[in-house]
């Protein structure tokens, strides 16, 4: 996922934004941080969450195991907007 599509998905869902500010952000922890609100991840287990640079529509009331899988944010949105729920991502470093 892009920055400029993080920035787009967590405006409409919520989220924080985390961007590594240089190269070495890994060893300083120096970063750029946009917070757009809570992100509602309650009952989802944390081994289900998303890959960095995908999402996922999480269907509340249907069981962990028979979630649809991840995919592109884009996917995920589309499908979100047809059968409900809630769209899970996890930003990727642009670096």
């Amino acid at each position: 996922m892009t920055c400029g599509h993080a920035h787009r998905t967590a405006r409409a869902h919520g989220g924080l934004v985390i961007k590594a500010s240089s190269p070495r952000s890994f060893q300083t922890g120096e970063v750029a941080a946009t917070d757009y609100g809570h992100v509602n991840f309650d009952g989802v287990p944390p081994d289900r969450l998303p890959p960095p640079g995908l999402c996922r529509v999480w269907l509340d009331g249907t069981p962990p195991d028979r979630q649809p899988p991840p995919m592109s944010c884009r996917e995920a949105s589309a499908y979100q907007r047809r059968s409900g729920g809630r769209v899970l991502f996890m930003p990727a470093s642009d670096l």
